[in-house]
């Protein structure tokens, strides 16, 4: 495992790791490679190498929080390919692409992709990453739409006692700050 912050230390971005050898990844374009040259170079399997996990991407380029998420958690877990008892952690990643218009069905969806992946993964700990992609872009307007459809996914998994992270905020809100093409 590489050093992280000039620290060669194996088991940082595994303190506190799970039993298990699986990361679920489930989400929409970003989580399926957008913007990545090839399938080696997306976020997920970047993260899941870093964490030494064996990835499963259940993502699609189609795939919004609002429309879409909750039917790929289905098809994880009737993927019977592995055993889901040895995974650690699902993934879920979207909220970028939904509009503030479908903020009802982010909310309900965004609380029964968690349900989903805990009945198919009762040992692994869920995830959600809210809003992965890129900022670059979008219009004051825009901005202002994600972040109300990040903070309803946020609060979603806070109520689902699933880890909340806001990838908004690795990407910042200053889009002349980041360059295209340049994703979580």
């Amino acid at each position: 495992m590489p050093s992280y912050a000039g620290v060669d230390n194996s088991g940082m971005l595994r303190s506190g790791a799970r039993a298990g050898s699986l990361i679920v990844w489930i989400g929409g374009p970003i989580t399926a490679g957008g913007g990545a040259g090839s399938d080696a170079a997306r976020m997920s399997t970047l993260a899941s190498a870093q964490l030494g996990l064996t990835e499963k991407n259940y993502a699609s380029v189609t795939a919004k929080v609002s429309d879409g998420l909750v039917t790929r958690c289905y098809a994880a877990r009737d993927d019977k390919s592995y055993d889901h008892a040895q995974v650690a952690y699902v993934v879920l990643a979207g909220g970028l692409e939904d509009p503030v218009s479908a903020l009802s069905a982010v909310i309900y969806k965004s609380k029964d992709a968690v349900n989903e992946c805990h009945k198919a993964f009762p040992n692994a700990r869920i995830v959600w990453a809210a809003s992965p992609g890129s900022l670059a872009g979008m219009d004051d307007a825009k901005l202002a739409d994600t972040s109300t459809v990040t903070a309803a996914i946020l609060g979603q998994a806070r109520a689902t006692d699933s880890l909340a992270i806001n990838l908004r905020t690795v990407l910042g809100v200053d889009t002349s700050l980041q360059a295209t093409g340049i994703l979580p």
